[in-house]
């Protein structure tokens, strides 16, 4: 018969504490989603965290504070294309990650397709090479969860794969599950169930009015935390950019700087606020905002 703890015998446990592995954003024993639409740069970003952890180095100006071992589970592109998009970042990285603390899952070792995360049969193959692993990166959703068979339904997958995750997360390792938008362009695609099961999770949108850099540039909003300070959590304009000397590199600042950026340029162009707002996606109060403010500095 199991007995519910009373105050104190949960306030005496003895639990393990959770490491910071990229700030607060993601931790040890957790599961993160990042998502966005086609060709926003959902993966680009996720195998840039994934190195980062790998190396131990800098992110978006939050450390990763020692070499974790990464496993990226790779079910779109194939090792070809694989190999020519971590050659572009591994040359952002202060260094290389040493020995085998990244290593890559491709659907080309699979058959053409990776593994099912519903079937439990696939589970237990990615339980062996989860084994010395710190973080996973599953990449992506559609790629590695499918119905087994015509009468399996999403909620019927999930039912199962939900369990799965969870043993992985609490065996001590954290998950970072790549997927796309639906249709909207606003929400991860399918069941908005696994929003609930999830520790972190971080959309990625085509920025309002874009720049023209030479290179990558998205909007990185965080959409659930857990124990992350607001502060922590601010919206950020991300860019993958040539640094002159024939790198690109990795800049964000915060979206709120971009956003005043962009209503100056459209100003000085002649746009009035309502038209700001249209071009820009911003809500008229906060174009008003911003314009109030250069009425001010003026």
């Amino acid at each position: 018969m199991i007995s519910p703890l009373n105050l104190n015998q949960v306030l005496d446990l003895e639990t393990i504490q959770q490491k910071q592995l990229w700030g607060d954003a993601l931790k040890s024993s957790q599961l993160m989603m990042v998502y966005a639409a086609t060709g926003v740069g959902k993966s680009f970003f996720t195998w840039a965290l994934g190195l980062s952890l790998a190396t131990g180095s800098r992110f978006l100006g939050t450390d990763c504070p020692a070499p974790l071992r990464v496993l990226l589970a790779e079910g779109e592109m194939g090792l070809a294309y694989t190999k020519k998009r971590l050659g572009i970042l591994v040359k952002s990285l202060p260094y290389s990650p040493r020995g085998d603390h990244f290593r890559v899952l491709s659907k080309d070792h699979c058959g053409g397709q990776l593994w099912n995360i519903s079937n439990p049969e696939h589970q237990r193959r990615y339980n062996a090479l989860f084994a010395d692993c710190d973080v996973i990166i599953l990449d992506n959703l559609l790629s590695c969860a499918f119905p087994m068979d015509r009468r399996d339904n999403e909620f019927a997958m999930w039912e199962r794969i939900a369990p799965w995750l969870f043993m992985v997360r609490d065996s001590g390792r954290s998950v970072i599950l790549v997927h796309h938008t639906n249709k909207g362009g606003q929400q991860q695609m399918g069941a908005s169930t696994k929003m609930n099961w999830l520790d972190t999770a971080i959309e990625l949108r085509a920025p309002a009015s874009a720049s023209g850099i030479d290179g990558m540039e998205f909007e990185l909003r965080f959409t659930k935390t857990r124990d992350i300070k607001r502060s922590q959590a601010q919206p950020l304009l991300v860019t993958f950019q040539d640094d002159g000397l024939g790198v690109s590199r990795w800049g964000s600042s915060p979206l709120l700087e971009g956003q005043e950026a962009t209503v100056r340029d459209c100003r000085a162009r002649g746009m009035n606020r309502r038209e700001v707002a249209r071009a820009t996606g911003m809500s008229l109060q906060a174009v008003q905002r911003v314009w109030e403010q250069e009425d001010l500095n003026i």
